[in-house]
């Protein structure tokens, strides 16, 4: 991993205000196809807002239909989905600060496994979930989809969104934009509030995205440019002044930053290495999904350069992935893994194989069934370095 694709990993991608989206899923296994003349019409502004139609409510003051005088923001999401899970605590800012004007309504659709079954086989998986930290952290409502997934053939896939996505629908029950909630969500929301959302107002919310995406790429330049000359002291120094610059309150500094702040003082001090990689753990305690995008990076040990990072620090990546893993959900296989890589740098190989069994063990509830082999071959490996070791 580079330096320029660690700061355009999916968390820059989606961190509040790149404007991108992940492509939907479509379908979860086993759902019904409804006849091509059925397809929905594509979503427009202005259109009447299709009716709600959700099995369960998993958090919140339960919606049924649109409040006539009410704005509403009905925002998709899946378990699956690391960028849903990112825009978390963003979109519960935004929740907060509109609270009485704006209704946010967030509802799981696409979920992937469980082949043949009714959407709400997912229910277990959803609720984990919802129990975990990440659910804990959504302050609006939040509602799951039928056993028809009316929710995704309605509105996901005619608005053609991906994840994350939302339709902000008016007072009068009409949709009044559709797009990525990012950082600029706030603007759109105070623009409907105040009857103002016009298209030229959103043409200037436009220009002022590609104006913010274009400052983050000439500072991925300026500091890959540093870094490849091996001039760490004045990329960090580069680094820390965006920090303080882009600092906003009542959140965790960029996430991006933070561990680009930590690759570079690998090269020039490990302790204070470890004293940012600490700091990354402190501020996104509350927050696994971001936890485990920096335990991948700690496990890789590639730095910005394209080499190795300056150190790997063994210690602080098991911290990395096991903070991930018990602050999310613990039947995730992808965090269960990292746990187990993160016991093998150790050498703790009788650990390495609890947890790479466990991940295989729950690997099917996640639709990830033709990649047992991909979990399978690490835990072969491990087994294999556990026989010398215990005959040690």
């Amino acid at each position: 991993m580079n330096f320029n694709r660690s700061l355009t990993a999916l968390a820059l991608l989606v961190a509040l205000g790149s404007g991108h989206a992940l492509p939907a899923a479509g379908l979860p296994s086993g759902t019904p196809e409804p006849p091509a003349s059925a397809a929905p019409a594509p979503m427009k502004v202005g259109d009447p807002a299709p009716p709600l139609s959700l099995s369960v409510f998993l958090k919140g003051e339960p919606i049924h239909h649109f409040e006539k005088g009410q704005l509403y923001l009905v925002e998709f999401w899946a378990t699956w989905c690391t960028a849903c899970k990112m825009m978390v605590p963003h979109l519960s800012q935004v929740a907060r600060d509109f609270r009485g004007k704006v209704t946010v309504l967030s509802v799981n659709v696409s979920e992937q496994g469980h082949e043949g079954e009714p959407y709400s086989s997912h229910l277990p998986k959803v609720r984990r979930f919802m129990d975990s930290p990440g659910g804990e952290e959504m302050d609006f409502t939040v509602a799951m989809d039928d056993d028809a997934c009316t929710m995704l053939r309605t509105w996901l896939e005619p608005s053609g969104g991906g994840f994350p996505s939302a339709v902000l629908v008016d007072r009068e029950g009409r949709v009044a934009w559709t797009g990525f909630p990012g950082e600029s969500l706030g603007e759109v929301l105070e623009l409907a509030v105040e009857n103002k959302l016009t298209e030229a107002a959103l043409g200037q919310i436009t220009a002022r995205e590609e104006a913010r995406r274009k400052d983050t790429q000439d500072f991925q330049k300026r500091v890959g440019a540093l870094a490849s000359a091996r001039k760490y002291a004045e990329a960090l120094s580069l680094i820390e002044d965006r920090i303080a610059r882009t600092r906003k309150p009542g959140l965790p500094t960029d996430s991006n930053l933070l561990s680009a702040k930590y690759h570079v003082l690998t090269y020039l001090n490990p302790a204070e290495a470890r004293k940012a990689g600490e700091d990354y753990l402190n501020q996104y305690a509350k927050y696994p999904v971001y936890l485990s995008f920096f335990a991948m990076g700690l496990l890789s040990g590639e730095s910005m350069s394209g080499g190795k990072f300056g150190c790997q620090d063994r210690e602080l990546t098991l911290r990395a992935a096991r903070a991930a893993l018990e602050q999310g959900d613990r039947h995730n296989p992808l965090a269960l893994q990292d746990l187990a890589k993160a016991y093998a740098l150790l050498k703790d190989y009788r650990n390495a194989v609890t947890y790479q069994q466990l991940a295989l063990d729950v690997l099917d509830d996640y639709g990830r069934g033709p990649q047992r082999k991909v979990f399978e071959r690490p835990l072969k490996a491990f087994k294999a370095a556990l026989k010398p070791a215990a005959n040690r």
